[in-house]
């Protein structure tokens, strides 16, 4: 990822008596810069900041402020942000695969996550990119869902690949992914989920 300068914040921090308005920038071109007000460290799920609209400051506040390059990398791998419908557990460090169905289909391994709550609000990727480890001979579709519409979907998915698709004029708040093997192939784990697209 691009190395970002640290934003300017303006007015520097101190004690003021009245109502401030308070400016962000950043010397990295085309950066956008997220900021919080609660102490947190920012990231780009958090306050978009818009050049020329001032934060006002009516009380004792502390602003975080970070740049982000777009278009940048985003990493949704970790287990405070996906949770498993139906197939795949989470171990402490990684995702792994579950057995498919009962029968002759129980040969099979799944993977499907879905981002826990709403995600982020003007970000739409356009590419997506998975890891997984190399045990996996065969792997079957990887899907892309959109408001647990079907989006896109990459057969025979290789590790590392990156994967274009479109959410553009989509106003879903729920994104979920698919990925399950051929039959015979052994358990997989996934130790990376990463989305590449403009921040707008």
């Amino acid at each position: 990822m691009p190395i970002v300068t640290t934003p300017k914040i303006t007015p520097i921090a101190g004690p003021y008596k009245d109502t401030i308005s308070v400016a962000l920038s950043c010397a990295t071109p085309d950066a956008n810069i997220y900021y919080t007000t609660d102490g947190s460290t920012p990231d780009a799920t958090d306050n978009l900041y818009v050049p020329g609209v001032p934060i006002v400051i009516t009380s004792t506040t502390t602003i975080k402020a970070k740049g982000f390059k777009k278009p940048a990398w985003q990493s949704f791998f970790d287990n405070t942000k996906w949770v498993p419908v139906t197939y795949g557990t989470w171990d402490g460090s990684k995702w792994n695969s579950t057995a498919y169905g009962p029968g002759e289909g129980n040969d099979t391994q799944e993977f499907r996550l879905e981002v826990i709550g709403t995600w982020y609000s003007g970000f739409r990727p356009t590419k997506v990119r998975v890891t997984h480890n190399n045990i996996v001979a065969d792997l079957g579709d990887l899907i892309v869902y959109d408001n647990l519409n079907p989006r896109e979907g990459f057969s025979a998915y290789v590790s590392l690949s990156e994967k274009e698709f479109s959410l553009v004029g989509s106003n879903s708040d729920i994104l979920r992914l698919a990925l399950g093997s051929q039959q015979g192939a052994a358990q997989f784990s996934i130790t990376n989920i990463e989305f590449y697209g403009p921040l707008v």
